[in-house]
């Protein structure tokens, strides 16, 4: 009788702990979910190439009938993708006015960090 109320005991513990610890566990698993980068794109035109700070500004549409333009500022990172018709370049390489299409990310403190700059072939000084 005193081992099955030593290992019901044990039970009891064991069940209680658990129960403690995961609702724990769990907020802290959606924490880091809603701290991960979102992706986005979307297409414009440069407007100012900093490549001193490794920023862009691109206005485009942020409307469906194409009438009311925002500006954007990107960052760029080492492992960011530049390319005109195939070819990769630098961020030195792009001048405002130049046409792009840019995916990004947006990081949990509003950064928005730039992945890939694809830009149009048939640009003035390009």
């Amino acid at each position: 009788m005193r081992k099955l109320l030593t290992v019901l005991g044990v039970v009891v513990l064991v069940v209680y702990v658990s129960a403690m610890v995961m609702p724990v566990s769990f907020s802290q698993e959606k924490q880091a979910t809603s701290e991960k980068a979102v992706s986005k794109n979307t297409s414009g035109e440069i407007v100012s190439v900093d490549p001193s700070t490794g920023t862009i500004k691109i206005k485009y549409f942020s409307d469906d009938a194409r009438t009311k333009s925002e500006e954007l500022t990107l960052s760029t990172a080492s492992e960011t993708v530049i390319a005109k018709n195939g070819t990769k370049i630098t961020i030195s390489d792009l001048t405002a006015g130049s046409k792009v299409y840019v995916e990004y990310s947006v990081g949990k403190e509003g950064k928005n960090t730039v992945n890939k700059i694809l830009v149009e072939g048939n640009e003035a000084g390009m």
